[in-house]
């Protein structure tokens, strides 16, 4: 019969006698007040018998509230497993190795964790009296595998994204090698272009690389694909916009076309010659859901339309177009080779 069965007129229960003599003892007073783990006894009715301080961290209740309670009074959302535990002890007399326990008091934000461990006290004839529970607090190292769990997870993601993104570029390195055979006039010139079309792309990595692969800014892409047309106080090339970031494949696909826009620029165009100019304007709608983009020569040679249609104009009339699901058009007027081009500003 439990506890809180038993006739008011019997003795008192065993279970508080032996707590009381179980608490009194100076030598395992002195392991509660000391020790650096948690220390409780329980009655086989799971009330607490004795407890020492580091345990009531648990809930935040004191010592002296402990004393005689039940741990469902106490420590609600641990009373079913506490009590299954103590239950299996009592009947199987064996001891509960190794149980977790989480707990958050009412003034602290996160969870802790206890790793638990319980023993059955028996008496002098055998029986179980109670049941001696120890818990370790493991909060920081749970919160350190944790921690590990979520960077481990994202060096996971990295690597998949690296993959992904390495694979991409080969396929985009692979289609420039292609095309500039396709087009080129011999080995050398080949080899000349082909090297010019892999700088421009490495510029448009650069600068993913400096954003974590989050993108860049329309201006940065504009610099960087533009540095190696310009001359010391060159004010030829002029770039007017406001501050967009772009996402990763519009980076990477822009840089290509404007990299070979300025290509035929300074060949061709407008920056073969000293009074030649070069306009680049873009802006975003007003819900910011597009992007526009203008190229515009001016003073150059007149423009002749080529006889052939090369790598860089279908670059820029299909390629790019299709992987950014924009819309645009490459006019050669007689003044100045123009570029529009718009696209959605998140694909």
């Amino acid at each position: 019969m439990s506890l809180d069965q038993q006739d008011p007129t019997a003795t008192a229960p065993s279970s508080p006698d032996l707590g009381s003599s179980h608490a009194q003892s100076p030598a395992l007073q002195l392991i509660y007040d000391t020790a650096p783990i948690g220390l409780a006894f329980l009655s086989p009715d799971c009330r607490y018998v004795h407890i020492n301080q580091h345990l009531t961290e648990i809930c935040g209740i004191s010592v002296a509230n402990h004393i005689g309670q039940r741990v469902r009074d106490t420590v609600p959302a641990l009373a079913d497993a506490v009590e299954n535990i103590v239950a299996s002890i009592m009947k199987t007399g064996e001891p509960v190795i190794g149980v977790e326990v989480t707990g958050q008091r009412p003034d602290e934000m996160g969870e802790r964790t206890w790793v638990t461990y319980w023993h059955p006290l028996r008496g002098a004839d055998g029986r179980i009296s109670g049941v001696n529970v120890a818990a370790e607090e493991i909060t920081q190292r749970k919160r350190a595998e944790e921690e590990l769990r979520r960077r481990e997870e994202h060096i996971q993601v990295i690597l998949g994204e690296l993959a992904h993104r390495t694979k991409n570029l080969l396929v985009v390195v692979m289609a420039l090698a292609k095309q500039t055979a396709r087009n080129a006039t011999d080995v050398k010139n080949y080899q000349a272009v082909f090297t010019q079309r892999l700088q421009g792309l490495a510029h448009s990595h650069d600068l993913l690389l400096r954003g974590h692969w989050q993108g860049a800014s329309f201006a940065d892409v504009v610099a960087m694909q533009m540095q190696p047309f310009r001359e010391e106080n060159d004010e030829r090339i002029r770039a007017t916009g406001p501050a967009i970031m772009l996402q990763p494949d519009a980076v990477q696909n822009l840089g290509l076309v404007l990299h070979e826009l300025a290509t035929n620029a300074s060949k061709h165009g407008a920056l073969s010659v000293p009074e030649g100019q070069v306009s680049i304007e873009w802006s975003a709608s007003a819900a910011g859901e597009r992007i526009a983009v203008q190229w515009q020569e001016s003073g150059g040679p007149p423009v002749q339309p080529p006889q052939r249609r090369g790598f860089g104009q279908e670059l820029i009339e299909r390629i790019v177009p299709q992987v950014l699901k924009g819309t645009g058009a490459l006019t050669f007027a007689p003044n100045g080779v123009s570029w529009s081009f718009e696209f959605p500003a998140a694909k």
